[in-house]
């Protein structure tokens, strides 16, 4: 089993017929999922920031391709924003978003 953590998911992860769960998940079982290591597949360096900021671990960009197996477990950190992510945002934007809540956080796991 491995532990990602991304700011998308797409079927092109999966390697054939697979069965997911999808579930939403507070900041406090992300962080703790995490704890124990994780390959990120982070590709926007603002969703990096921000994720590593409220998670408490550091997120490098690292843009991959990824196949998911069984066991494995993906955890999806998406902004809730307007703004293009390719756009820097600063750390008081970063701040904002954080207190208003602005991003939401799935795990989706292979069964």
């Amino acid at each position: 089993m491995v532990t990602y953590l991304g700011n998308a998911f797409s079927l092109q992860m999966l390697d054939g017929d697979a069965v997911l769960r999808v579930r939403r998940i507070s900041d406090e079982e992300a962080s703790n999922l995490l704890r124990n290591g994780f390959t990120s597949v982070m590709g926007h360096e603002n969703t990096a920031r921000l994720a590593s900021k409220l998670l408490g671990v550091i997120v490098p960009v690292n843009r991959i391709s990824l196949k998911l197996k069984r066991g494995d477990i993906l955890i999806v950190f998406q902004l809730i924003t307007n703004r293009a992510p390719t756009k820097e945002f600063s750390d008081e934007e970063v701040n904002e978003l954080i207190k208003n809540g602005q991003y939401v956080i799935y795990a989706v796991t292979i069964e």
